[in-house]
C-alpha cells in the first residue's frame, strides 16, 4: 500500500506557495550537503532551488504522489488528506524550527536521503 496525499488550501495571506517534488537539477548529494549545512549553520536553506515552488490560491487542491517531497510553505492554511493516516513521514527539512533542531534530527537525516536514492521529480504532481 502507497501513501497517496493531497493539500487542499483553505486560507491564504499574501504571497503563498507549495512546494511539490525535487528540481531537475536537486541531487541527492547536493541537497543532503545543503540540509546538513542549514542544521549546523542554522542559515535557511533556499528551498526553491531544491524543490519546486507553486504559487497557492485558495481552493486550490495539489495531488502528491507517493514518495513525493513536498512542503506546505508560509501563509496556507492547508488541509492535507491522507490514504494512509496511520503511516509515518520522513522529516528531511523542517525550516529550522526550533523543536526539530535536536539530536534527533541528525538520526532522522540519514535515513530519508538513503531512501531518495530514485528522487521523485516534479512529475506527477499537479493543481487540479
Amino acid at each position: 500500500m502507497e501513501q497517496q496525499e493531497s493539500y487542499y488550501i483553505m486560507e491564504k495571506q499574501g504571497t503563498s506557495h507549495v512546494y511539490l517534488g525535487l528540481t531537475d537539477t536537486c541531487t541527492e548529494e547536493n541537497f543532503y550537503q545543503a540540509v546538513k549545512a542549514a542544521q549546523e549553520t542554522a542559515i535557511p536553506i533556499p528551498l526553491k532551488d531544491y524543490v519546486n515552488e507553486f504559487e497557492a490560491e485558495k481552493g486550490d487542491l495539489f495531488l502528491i504522489p507517493t514518495g513525493t517531497m513536498h512542503a506546505s510553505g508560509k501563509n496556507n492554511l492547508v488541509l492535507e488528506i491522507s490514504s494512509t493516516t496511520w503511516w509515518f513521514t520522513f522529516k528531511i527539512y523542517d525550516f529550522l524550527r526550533k523543536e526539530w533542531m535536536v539530536n534527533l534530527v541528525r538520526l532522522i537525516l540519514i535515513t530519508p536521503f538513503r531512501i531518495l536514492i530514485s528522487i521523485r521529480k516534479q512529475r506527477g504532481c499537479r493543481r487540479i
